[in-house]
């Protein structure tokens, strides 16, 4: 799907959001890391930074360079969202 916009909008980094099992309770928070390895070589190839969230309310600033991540663990915690098995 990514072949269609890439080449007319260009961006300069893709973020995936929610590529996990959405039939799976949210309590649960993500358990697999995102992986799509036709996307990610499509988007290297397109000089794209793929830009990949590990767990459930991971957060992000965005500013007209960069996407960053900021810690978060005050929501994490109060989730009980441990850390993305690796």
């Amino acid at each position: 799907m990514a072949r269609l916009p890439v080449p007319v909008l260009r961006p300069w980094a893709n973020m995936p959001v929610r590529w996990d099992d959405f039939f799976a309770p949210f309590e649960r928070g993500v358990t697999t890391p995102y992986s799509d390895p036709e996307l990610e070589s499509f988007l290297a190839e397109s000089k794209v930074t793929l830009v990949k969230s590990e767990q459930t309310m991971d957060r992000w600033r965005l500013d007209a360079d960069v996407i960053a991540p900021e810690r978060n663990d005050a929501v994490k915690n109060a989730l009980e969202f441990g850390e993305l098995p690796r």
